[in-house]
């Protein structure tokens, strides 16, 4: 769709939004698409504007920080935060944990706070390790040494997810135990600690 459309779309969703406005499922239906379309514009000041008027979710404090991210990174990582603590609160509400956990720790090393970011994904992985955030883990230590003498032996102490290094826990395709051997362990271990 192209601009003109897009703006004359806009306008008539925008007349049947304001036209619900005592009717709060019609009305929220029609926040969505304006979202949308603000989302699709990039006009966070109108994105903002419908979500005061309908409700912010933290899809929606996704989206704003995804706006601001490149132009104002702290806007956006206030947005993050916001996000995050509606997500608190309605954990089941929204999707949108993990993407505004990954954007923080982005927006932190960005913004010359990368000791924070590492700490960060250091305490998610610590709290339920698994392949994903030991990778969003490994994204932040990069080729820097890795001071943390004594947190392999932390690691190996804690229970550890089914999908995380583990060949007593792991299994195959098969159900086939250990299936990809001894040398996850110390694949892990020399990823970790160089």
């Amino acid at each position: 769709m192209n601009t003109e459309n897009l703006v004359a779309f806009e306008r008539a969703v925008r007349i049947f939004f304001d036209a619900e406005a005592g009717n709060d499922q019609t009305r929220y239906r029609w926040g969505e698409v304006l979202r949308a379309i603000y989302g699709q514009q990039q006009n966070a000041d109108a994105y903002v504007v419908v979500c005061q008027q309908t409700a912010l979710s933290a899809n929606d404090c996704l989206v704003l920080a995804g706006m601001y991210q490149e132009r104002k990174p702290d806007e956006a990582l206030a947005w993050v935060e916001r996000g995050l603590l509606l997500d608190k609160k309605k954990p089941h509400e929204s999707s949108a944990s993990d993407d505004l956990a990954k954007l923080k720790r982005e927006l932190l090393a960005r913004l010359v706070r990368a000791d924070v970011a590492l700490a960060e994904a250091w305490a998610e992985f610590q709290q339920a390790p698994s392949m994903y955030r030991y990778e969003e883990l490994m994204r932040f230590v990069g080729n820097k040494p890795f001071k943390w003498k004594g947190r392999y032996e932390l690691l190996r102490s804690k229970p550890l997810q089914p999908n995380f290094f583990s060949p007593n826990e792991l299994r195959g395709p098969c159900g086939h135990p250990n299936f990809l051997g001894e040398w996850q362990s110390e694949f892990a271990a020399t990823q970790f600690f160089g």
